[in-house]
Order: C-alpha cells, then sequence, then structure tokens
C-alpha cells in the first residue's frame, strides 16, 4: 500500500491483482483504487464495491477544504508541527475522505499524508482510528471540534499539541470548502 496512493491521489486509474484477504480489500478501497481483482467471488462478504461506497469521491472530484483555528487564526499545513497565519495553496489544503457518519481522514494536498494521532508526524497512509477524526459542530457557521477516533484528543491552536479533556475556544476551527 506504500505505492499506491501516489498514483492513485493523481487521479490515475490504478489496477490491483489477487486481493485476497478482507485487509488487503479495504486498504484498496480506502487508496480509492480503480479496479481491484480478487480469487475470493464467492461467500466473501468483504469482497463488493458500490457506486455509494463512503471512500468514492464526490463526482470525481476530491473534497477539498482547509482548517483553521480561531482561537490564533493559524491554518494547518502539510508539516505535522506547523501552522501558518496566511493561507497558502496547496500546503493548507486537505483532501476530506470521508470514512462514516461525521468522520473524515485529512490528506495534505501537498505532500498527499495524513493528520494522525501523533501530532508530531504525518503518515502516508490512513489505516486506522489514527488517521481518523470526527467533526463536531460548535453552534457556528462551518466550525468545528475535531476529535481523534484512536486517542480521543482534540486538535487545538498548537501545531503539535492535542487537548485531553473537554474542549473550549482554542479548540474551536473553521472548515470551509475550497473553489
Amino acid at each position: 500500500m506504500n505505492t499506491v496512493p501516489p498514483f492513485t491521489n493523481k487521479n490515475l486509474i490504478v489496477r490491483t491483482y489477487d486481493v485476497d484477504s478482507e485487509y488487503n480489500w479495504t486498504s484498496c478501497l480506502q487508496a480509492n483504487v480503480s479496479a481491484i481483482s480478487t480469487n475470493k467471488i464467492s461467500h466473501h462478504s468483504w469482497a463488493k464495491v458500490s457506486d455509494t461506497h463512503v471512500y468514492k469521491l464526490k463526482n470525481g472530484k476530491p473534497d477539498k477544504r482547509f482548517i483553521k483555528n480561531l482561537g490564533n487564526n493559524e491554518y494547518r499545513t502539510d508539516r505535522a508541527t506547523h501552522m501558518s497565519d496566511t493561507f497558502k495553496n496547496p500546503e493548507c489544503v486537505f483532501i476530506f475522505e470521508h470514512q462514516e457518519n461525521n468522520v473524515y481522514a485529512f490528506r495534505n494536498a501537498k505532500n498527499n499524508e495524513y493528520l494522525q494521532c501523533n501530532i508530531t508526524t504525518m503518515s502516508p497512509t490512513n489505516n486506522g482510528n489514527c488517521q481518523r477524526w470526527e467533526l463536531i459542530p460548535t453552534g457556528g457557521a462551518d466550525e468545528f471540534y475535531i476529535k481523534n477516533k484512536e486517542n480521543g484528543k482534540y486538535l487545538t491552536k498548537r501545531a503539535s499539541k492535542l487537548h485531553d479533556g473537554t474542549p473550549g475556544s482554542d479548540e474551536k476551527h473553521l472548515i470551509r470548502s475550497i473553489t
């Protein structure tokens, strides 16, 4: 799965062969592989695809957004330990990959790496709850708390720090689409 994402992230057609385990099948779906081949056709409920699968991009276009902290008015960037006081494209653009309900994996548009639970590094793959974040509305327009699914901690105004406990004003983020 280290070789597939650089090609699928560029919207190239990618075909895989002999994907004969549920783990590999799910990994291919998460990586947006175009054509998945398996020998496990019968009696394997995991070996299926659909036009409504949660990993499919809407209208074939990535869901691109920025994440701006409202406590310091700085943007998340392609570097895990750095934020920017000005919006820069593609450094401050994230592709929101829908996982379930209000849960997303955030893949940076510049380096194609995922924001993850340890917050000091980014991940080249989305392979579990460490790379998944829940958007919790705060009541303001396009404002959210962003909670990690692995450790239950929130993104803060500091790039390399997560908040444990009840979120406050330093944990509020503005999230808007990039058009």
